[in-house]
């Protein structure tokens, strides 16, 4: 597995904190946890229309260490206040 039990909550409770703040400027936004053939995880933002159907996915990719997460987690987040207007 790439991160451990204790990384993985912290970067899931990093990545709903960051949720919570684009859905204050409107976006809405809802976290997808994936798994790939090896058993490593990621985590999706799936972004929503108005009427709540799916619209687009951000990928944080398979990390290697916490903070690698919370960097892809920053990076998604970046893309999403940018090409989610």
């Amino acid at each position: 597995m790439n991160l451990t039990l204790r990384e993985w909550n912290e970067s899931c409770q990093y990545a709903s904190n960051a949720v919570e703040i684009l859905k204050k400027e409107k976006h809405n936004i809802r976290i997808k946890m994936y798994t790939m053939y090896n058993g490593d995880k990621g985590l999706g933002f799936q972004v929503l229309d108005d009427a709540g159907n799916f619209f687009a996915e951000y990928l944080t990719g398979i990390t290697e260490s916490l903070s690698e997460m919370k960097e892809s987690i920053d990076k998604q987040v970046r893309r999403i206040a940018k090409e989610c207007i």
